[in-house]
């Protein structure tokens, strides 16, 4: 019974094909040669609870020779049967489970087929038609965060420090964070529905066992509560004791309206001054290198560098870079790695040197990638003035408010304008400042004026 039945649909289809759709994947001419069967294997053909994003494979035993064809994927409204082509030059393997260009309904019943045509548009091959229902659309909650830094029952951690950690969504959903801290024990909320993957911790007590979580969210109601973290602050929060050091990979990036420039360099400073805003001590170790690169002393700016003007940008994304600092001149020795980030952000609105108006602007930039960036904005005259820390979704745009230029001094005209994607830890080795950090950023700076 279900095999006539089965018959019954298909002959339903073909009939449909004919009279009702204009899109349908061309046919061989009736005197060209009979097409080479090409097999389906998946989805199975009548499946049903199949996915909104499916996968699709199939078997062809006699493909034809050289490179001058594709495999193309239709799939069509089993009520319609307006066959959309979905996918070309697919030759191995045979499957596809890409995007398919538009949106599946839920418990809805769809055909596909596929074929195999040359460069010229001739029909070389066909399979049958078969089905599939898609199922109901299902929420996979978040993974639970992990990757925490500091990491757990680190200790010596200073009373300002930044906990960062890590964590997906099996459905690509976009997630913001709960953030709870506090002394073990007496934990509170103090980070609600953010987005940003990191949480600045400030006044925490000496000698102190704190404990923090990240509840994760998703955007269609699922979260997933971290594990529970701990670290313990240093006995005495200050004066602190030890080299403070700065480690830096950096690449900036600017952009005229028409070209891209960028520029890679390698720093290291040391310090025996408590820094960062107060004025350098300069230690020297002996060496410093970076990966495959030695950094030099540059006198007049009391920090080892490695730059290459000439060949620009010399960095590797997604590269692991390890400083290895050779004890001397009062600097312990020291190993640290960071990765340096995959993701690449420039401005493109604003143009350099435009005059806005105080009551906010819209921020326009290029990216290569997701998740969240860091928005800069500060006094171009007074580093050392209060400035504005914005993280958001790296989706190209951000309307500057009012509000948000509001902690600007009500004097400031030139303003500075930074988009950053950056990978920073605290470096926590004997003989260093806790307050020490490495740091590998991405970052594009707009220079531009507020109106009186």
């Amino acid at each position: 019974m279900r095999s006539t039945l089965r018959m019954v649909t298909a002959i339903l289809f073909c009939l449909l094909l004919a009279a009702c759709s204009t899109s349908a994947p061309p046919t061989r001419e009736e005197d060209g040669p009979a097409p080479d069967p090409i097999d389906l294997v998946y989805p199975p053909d009548g499946a049903t609870g199949q996915s909104l994003e499916p996968f699709f494979y199939w078997t062809c035993d006699d493909e034809p020779s050289g490179d001058d064809w594709d495999y193309v994927l239709y799939i069509a409204n089993a009520d319609t049967m307006r066959w959309v082509g979905v996918q070309g030059t697919v030759t191995s393997p045979r499957q596809y489970d890409g995007i398919l260009g538009y949106a599946l309904e839920e418990l809805t019943e769809y055909a596909w087929r596929v074929t195999i045509r040359s460069h010229d548009d001739d029909l070389l091959a066909e399979s049958p038609v078969w089905t599939f229902t898609t199922g109901e659309g299902t929420n996979n909650p978040p993974l639970r965060p992990f990757d925490p830094d500091p990491e757990t029952d680190a200790t010596g951690i200073g009373e300002e420090c930044q906990l960062t950690w890590s964590c997906e969504d099996p459905d690509g959903d976009p997630l913001v964070f709960d953030v709870w801290l506090g002394p073990t024990g007496s934990e509170a909320l103090v980070g609600d529905g953010q987005a940003a993957f990191s949480h600045d911790a400030s006044g925490l007590s000496a000698a102190t066992e704190y404990s923090w979580w990240v509840v994760a969210h998703d955007d269609r109601g699922g979260a997933t509560t971290g594990p529970q973290w701990r670290f313990t602050t240093s006995d005495d929060p200050g004066p602190f004791e030890g080299v403070f050091t700065i480690l830096t990979l950096g690449r900036v990036i600017l952009y005229d309206g028409q070209d891209v420039t960028r520029v890679d360099n390698i720093s290291a400073r040391f310090d025996s001054a408590l820094a960062p805003c107060t004025p350098v001590t300069p230690l020297r170790p002996d060496a410093v290198s970076a990966g495959s690169f030695d950094l030099a002393w540059q006198e007049s700016l009391n920090l080892y560098m490695y730059s290459d003007y000439i060949a620009g940008f010399f960095l590797n994304p997604g590269t692991e870079y390890v400083f290895d600092v050779t004890a001397g001149g009062g600097v312990p020795a020291l190993v640290e790695h960071v990765t340096f980030p995959v993701c690449e952000c420039y401005i493109t609105s604003p143009a350099p040197g435009t005059f806005l108006p105080r009551t906010g602007f819209d921020l326009e930039w290029q990216t290569t990638c997701g998740g969240t960036v860091d928005i800069v904005i500060g006094d171009l005259n007074d580093v050392d003035s209060t400035g504005i820390y914005i993280t958001t979704e790296n989706d190209g745009s951000y309307t500057i408010t009012s509000e948000d230029l509001a902690p600007l001094s009500p004097w400031t005209y030139q303003l500075q304008i930074i988009i950053v994607k950056q990978n920073r830890h605290q470096i926590l080795a004997t003989g260093f400042d806790p307050r020490s950090w490495i740091w590998a950023r991405v970052l594009s700076t707009q220079y531009v004026f507020l109106n009186p």
